[in-house]
């Protein structure tokens, strides 16, 4: 049995214990509340905001014991920084300041309040983004460099300003503007003042023509690289396109349903002059090999094809023996064969072979062409026939007694076999009234 006394025993170490520790830390560790308040400035004593301000400093909880504190903030737009803390009397408080590289570190004994100024080596600066002309250059992208590697990305207002605050007055600061190839660099020193940071751009005129060079009232539009990818449109005889950077341009021109796109690097102020090919090649009257075609003999066919005119587009090349001027060719009219005429030596020229064909028929052949804007041409219907004294090439129904057999022997072309038929038609009549007169008389 456990009596009264014994139990008062027992409490009595256990409640001196507590008052012991309770006692103690009233004696060692009396702590106070108060603020904190720094005013942050600049060289030029400017205030400095979003400056980070660490505290360090230690409380004693009654029954936690000693605690040691670490708390950040930031300055506010008038440079002021301020913190309620609770800290033991007497025991160290450390403030660090510090943005962009510069800071100051101090320490002082809490008595319930510090209060002062902090001077930082800043200073602010500004920069202005213009053209070869001194204007100003909208909503371009900059990079910002710091010595100690950092980055940071800004971008300048719609009249090309941006503005830096609070840097080390003593550092250099490299900028770099995303505009055009990118490769715009400058260096700078925060010193106070505003600095022109002008980008070479560049002019850009466009005009379009048909192929005689008579102007077009074309569409055109710009593709470029600027602060970001863009695309400028005009639509008129003449388009004026500026403030380009230099870099990769494309041009697309819209006339109808044509298209022309150009792509090419801007270094300079350029006009640049596109041609609409909506002409036909010209096609030559051919020429034969022989000239009068015999039976079971090949005919060379020769002609001369040319895409003419300021802005026409050429003849596009032959490749793998396929060319653009086909030869078009055919026994009856009815059925055609094709054969690829290949370019000679200046590329205006081309010749094709017809096979050997057999006596007595008629061969009619025309010749048909593209440019490189794909408009055609076909020559007219010509024909030759290989009867004894073939003819030259003519375009079929030019001359309809072209391909008929001459019934004058050595006469083949019907167009000297009818004056020899009026001829022997008067040289008989001649005869009969000479041999009639004789029997008159008699």
């Amino acid at each position: 049995m456990v009596t009264t006394a014994g139990r008062h025993s027992k409490a009595f170490p256990i409640a001196f214990l507590l008052l012991s520790l309770a006692l103690s830390g009233a004696a060692h560790a009396a702590t106070t509340t108060g603020d904190v308040s720094l005013s942050i400035k600049d060289s030029q004593l400017g205030p400095v905001a979003n400056a980070s301000v660490v505290l360090a400093y230690t409380v004693t909880d009654p029954v936690l014991g000693e605690l040691h504190k670490r708390e950040a903030i930031l300055s506010d737009s008038a440079g002021m920084a301020v913190k309620r803390i609770t800290a033991d009397l007497g025991a160290p408080v450390s403030v660090n300041v510090s943005i962009h590289g510069a800071s100051d570190y101090f320490s002082e004994n809490w008595t319930g309040a510090i209060s002062r100024f902090v001077n930082l080596p800043l200073e602010d600066f500004s920069v202005r983004i213009i053209d070869s002309g001194g204007n100003p250059i909208p909503n371009v992208p900059i990079i910002l460099y710091a010595p100690d590697g950092s980055a940071t990305e800004l971008v300048s207002d719609a009249d090309g300003f941006k503005y830096f605050a609070n840097y080390r007055d003593d550092e250099t600061l490299a900028l770099r503007l995303l505009y055009g190839d990118g490769n715009l660099v400058w260096y700078i020193k925060p010193d106070g003042q505003r600095h022109s940071l002008q980008v070479y751009t560049y002019s850009l005129e466009v005009r379009a023509f048909n192929e005689n060079g008579s102007a077009l009232l074309t569409n055109a539009m710009l593709y470029y690289r600027g602060a970001r990818d863009e695309v400028k449109q005009s639509l008129g005889i003449i388009n004026f396109f500026s403030q380009i950077p230099r870099g990769n341009v494309t041009v697309v021109l819209r006339y109808g349903d044509r298209m022309i796109a150009d792509s090419f690097l801007l270094s300079a102020s350029l006009y640049k002059a596109y041609y609409f090919d909506f002409a036909p090649p010209v096609i030559s009257a051919p020429t034969l090999v022989p000239a009068r075609p015999v039976p079971e003999n090949d005919v060379t066919v020769t002609v001369r094809v040319e895409d003419v005119g300021t802005g026409s587009s050429g003849i596009p090349p032959t490749h793998n023996f396929i060319s653009p001027v086909v030869l078009h060719y055919s026994e009856d009219g009815q059925v055609w064969n094709e054969a690829y005429m290949q370019p000679q030596d200046d590329y205006s020229v081309y010749k094709a072979r017809i096979p050997g064909q057999p006596a007595n028929r008629v061969i009619r052949y025309y010749i048909t062409a593209f440019d490189l804007e794909n408009n055609s041409a076909s020559s007219p219907q010509y024909a030759f026939s290989t009867f004894v004294g073939g003819n030259t090439p003519e375009p079929e129904g030019s001359n309809p007694w072209k391909i008929l057999p001459s019934a004058f022997g050595s006469f083949a072309d019907a167009r000297l076999a009818i004056p020899a038929a009026l001829v022997l038609i008067a040289l008989a009549y001649l005869a009969i009234s000479f041999f009639r007169k004789p029997a008159e008389s008699a």
